[in-house]
């Protein structure tokens, strides 16, 4: 399936292996082009933005979300292109000495496979169908168009206290596709560096 990939930056800064990934993932069949927001001092809210605008003024089946300091292949985005599943994300490590998947906890289904369900994973490396977001989009809230900042957008990144967790942006997301029915996945053959003081790999 056609998948457009997006990125939003804090800063304008691409990690080499980033920057090697949408290379190669430019001459992939899948590749249904680039879209990014940079200088972007809240990522939730520039995540949203930019969502708002591919699926208005773009007619891709899908998106995949990934972080500018993700490293990752053009064969992990063929890979992930060609899932069946609305929702599915690669592993990658936290910045962190533990290198812990950033994933939730995994959700027993009688599937056999690479692919797993799982409560909530990362948004660094993230395939969302459009099919899957205009289900969600009713559980979704609108800013207000105001003077000041232009016109309103849905916030499709609301972290903050459900069923008692706080949850940040990620895991309200994928908390919200289990709420309109949407089940999300890991790929566990899609196995990313996260690039930060070290080039974090998964243990």
């Amino acid at each position: 399936m056609k998948t457009l990939i997006l990125t939003c930056s804090r800063n304008d800064t691409y990690c080499g292996g980033y920057v090697a990934g949408l290379m190669a993932a430019m001459q992939s069949p899948h590749f249904a082009g680039w879209c990014h927001l940079d200088h972007e001092s809240d990522i939730a809210r520039g995540r949203s933005k930019l969502l708002d605008r591919v699926l208005a003024q773009t007619d891709a089946p899908a998106f995949l979300w990934i972080d500018d300091d993700i490293a990752f292949t053009g064969s992990d985005f063929d890979t992930i292109c060609q899932t069946e599943h609305d929702i599915v994300g690669g592993l990658y490590p936290l910045r962190h000495a533990s290198r812990r998947p950033c994933h939730g906890r995994l959700i027993p289904t009688a599937a056999r496979g690479p692919i797993v369900a799982v409560d909530a994973i990362g948004t660094g490396f993230l395939r969302v169908t459009r099919r899957a977001l205009e289900s969600m989009r009713p559980l979704m809230q609108m800013t207000a168009d105001l003077p000041t900042e232009g016109p309103g957008w849905t916030h499709w990144f609301p972290a903050g206290l459900r069923d008692g967790r706080y949850l940040s942006e990620d895991w309200a997301f994928c908390y919200l596709a289990w709420q309109a029915g949407i089940p999300v996945h890991a790929h566990r053959d899609i196995r990313l560096k996260h690039i930060g003081i070290h080039d974090y790999t998964l243990p």
